[in-house]
């Protein structure tokens, strides 16, 4: 009765001190097969059922059988799992899994203990323990453990070694959320690998749907027209970017007139493209990597419109303010460049005419 009322009490070590000698000494009566109840409770409360199961090994109380304790371990660890102690449970998920990795509650376990590496951002760990959720049948498990591998994969910058985890989604998902997030990657994705065709049927896809979050809208429009400029189908690029000067983001405002200007660049209203090129100024950072092409496409336009000095100063402008735009900058100066050369070959054809 004392190591019931201790136990009752939650003074774990005292109920276990007082409960260990009656269980023993009457390990033949009824009131020591209580007494190892109660120890069994205790050793799931304060996750040590490995000692438990030692101590009634070394005692010779055979009361409980090996499916016994190992559900004892399981039960153990997940409680502490439930009572957010996340330490404890990760250590005890850990041991389960090593006693008993075949065990009837292995993947539950295995789910478990993902969820815990996830929390404490183990990347790796939880990467292989939600890998070996989806392996074999389908189960409860696997809609989350493949959202969970293909965000991994995704910080890791292997989206590319995700996209079979993202079909797979696709292919299981019950739930309309997973469906939609498997898309939605499977668009990125597929235009990142340059499957262009791809990225546009799933674009397509996911414009249909209802619901649809706004930045998700604007995303998928963005796909499709990025993917119809590297199709090289100016048509069906220009309706989807007259369309994207709509959104309310700046940077994609700025894409797309960045293009509207660079095709009256092509069809040599350049006057008109400078107007446009005025609007991505105020609608993007200045920073931005459309402002600084921008700028690019402006110094062209005074060049072609016989301003040779404005484009030069737009020019020198650019390579001096944006040396975090690289590519840009070196395309700038070449430009230069050539604007000085000819610039420098104009004004000695000048010279000489008045010479002569």
């Amino acid at each position: 009765n004392k190591g019931l009322i201790l136990y009752n009490l939650e003074e774990y070590n005292s109920s276990k001190k007082v409960l260990e000698k009656v269980a023993v000494k009457y390990k033949k009566y009824s009131i020591g097969e209580q007494a190892l109840s109660i120890l069994k409770e205790i050793a799931i409360d304060m996750g040590n059922v490995s000692d438990f199961s030692k101590w009634i090994k070394e005692k010779k109380l055979d009361k409980f059988t090996n499916v016994e304790i190992e559900k004892t371990l399981y039960n153990s660890a997940e409680k502490k799992f439930i009572e957010g102690n996340k330490n404890v449970a990760l250590k005890l998920f850990e041991e389960y899994l090593d006693l008993y990795p075949e065990g009837p509650f292995s993947k539950e376990a295995t789910y478990y203990l993902a969820e815990i590496y996830f929390e404490k951002q183990k990347w790796d760990k939880a990467l292989l323990a939600y890998q070996s959720l989806i392996t074999g049948e389908i189960s409860v498990y696997s809609e989350k453990a493949l959202t969970r591998i293909i965000i991994l994969l995704k910080n890791k910058n292997q989206q590319i070694e995700a996209i079979k985890y993202m079909e797979k989604l696709l292919e299981i998902a019950s739930f309309e959320e997973n469906k939609r997030f498997a898309k939605f990657n499977l668009m990125q994705t597929y235009f990142k690998s340059q499957e262009i065709e791809k990225a546009i049927m799933f674009s397509d896809d996911i414009l249909k749907l209802k619901d649809l979050d706004e930045r998700v809208y604007w995303d998928a429009h963005s796909i499709r027209a990025r993917s119809f400029i590297m199709l090289k189908d100016s048509i069906k690029a220009a309706q989807s970017y007259k369309l994207l000067e709509k959104a309310p983001v700046g940077e994609i405002v700025a894409e797309a007139t960045y293009f509207r200007a660079f095709l009256l660049n092509k069809e040599k209203k350049y006057i008109e493209s400078n107007k446009l090129i005025n609007k991505i100024a105020r609608s993007s950072s200045q920073e931005s990597n459309w402002n600084v092409k921008a700028l690019l496409l402006l110094a062209k336009n005074y060049y072609a419109l016989a301003d040779p000095f404005q484009a030069i100063f737009v020019l020198e402008s650019l390579i001096e303010n944006f040396t975090m735009h690289p590519e840009i900058v070196k395309e700038a100066k070449e430009l230069k460049e050539g604007y000085d050369m000819s610039l420098k070959n104009e004004n000695s054809s000048t010279v000489n005419k008045e010479n002569q």
